[in-house]
């Protein structure tokens, strides 16, 4: 919520702010990647603008806590035109997003990853 209501738009922040406060919706922070880990300066996961003016995010991430039943995912991508790193909040109801629960791990079960 803190990254929305600083760096997002004030329409997003009217919109997603009070229902993640109430959790009508949940959120995910995504960062993380299987090579560079949470090391922001190695994202590969990218977005660029497609010619209708959408943005296309291409990559993937890892270790997402609650991300198989988030509502609204804030992905943390390298800008392919500026080659900034930037966020993008994406909701798990857009075309071509998918998610899968990581089984197995011996660590810290009470977060679904």
């Amino acid at each position: 919520m803190k990254t929305i209501h600083l760096l997002g738009s004030e329409e997003q922040n009217k919109f997603y702010l009070p229902k993640l406060n109430k959790l009508e919706l949940y959120g995910a922070f995504c960062l993380t990647e299987t090579i560079y880990c949470s090391n922001a300066y190695g994202i590969e996961t990218s977005a660029e603008e497609d010619s209708n003016v959408n943005i296309v995010i291409n990559g993937a991430k890892r270790w997402i806590g609650q991300g198989t039943y988030t509502d609204i995912f804030n992905v943390w991508v390298k800008n392919k035109n500026s080659n900034e790193i930037e966020g993008n909040l994406v909701e798990k109801t857009r075309i071509g997003l998918s998610t899968k629960k990581i089984e197995g791990k011996l660590g810290f079960r009470s977060i679904q990853n």
